[in-house]
């Protein structure tokens, strides 16, 4: 037995000028422009109440829906993507280097140091080697999707080398907040006399101060 409740796997497709009126819409995102852009002959009363019965057209809906979800992210998708912002953290785009070099940097932690011949010089010279512990950005999670993301800016520059900047914990937090009902823009500050209450902080980030998640 055939359930009536089952969907075609295919929507019915559109005729040439409803499939204009689709496009036009995800254009300007107004009915009656989008239909009145394709029918340019109908009278704005017209416009309206014909673009009013096409897009509750249960095959039109079908067919704008599938062309927002590939266009726009749905409200689960974005609130992962927030909640990943607020969970990030730079330190994941570091890692620990401990190596041999004959000229460290003044910042670089110096474990050890030998003497070694250089044979890349002519003829081979003496020096003094030094094991140092540094740390660098780990590229390979810099060009991963699944930490890229978290990235507001990358730069790579002469003066100050690589570099990157993930979005706002502080904002995403914020904003995740205010989806759960915990965090309001405004508030009533009178009291019921009339007079101001004292102004005193909404919210207080967890770890106390402003974080830009900024970092070279």
């Amino acid at each position: 037995m055939t359930d009536v409740t089952d969907k075609p796997n295919k929507l019915k497709p559109l005729s040439k000028k409803h499939q204009r009126v689709l496009d036009e819409y995800v254009k300007c995102f107004n009915q009656y422009d989008a239909y009145s852009t394709v029918y340019t002959k109908t009278t704005y009363d017209s416009a309206k109440a014909s673009a009013t019965r096409l897009f509750t057209d249960v095959n039109f809906k079908e067919h704008l829906q599938a062309r927002l979800d590939e266009i726009h992210i749905g409200a689960n998708e974005a609130l992962k993507l927030q909640a990943d912002i607020a969970r990030g953290n730079i330190g994941i785009f570091f890692k620990p280097v401990d190596e041999w070099m004959f000229n460290p940097l003044p910042e670089y932690e110096i474990l050890d140091m030998k003497e070694v011949i250089d044979d890349t010089k002519t003829p081979p010279v003496t020096r003094i080697s030094y094991r140092v512990f540094h740390v660098v950005l780990d590229m390979d999670k810099v060009m991963n999707p699944q930490y890229s993301h978290l990235i507001k800016k990358f730069s790579n520059s002469r003066k100050n080398g690589l570099s990157i900047e993930l979005y706002s914990r502080q904002d995403a937090i914020r904003d995740a907040l205010k989806v759960h009902g915990k965090f309001t823009d405004h508030v009533d500050l009178s009291n019921s006399d009339g007079t101001l209450k004292p102004i005193v902080n909404i919210y207080i980030p967890s770890n106390g101060r402003n974080d830009t998640n900024k970092s070279k």
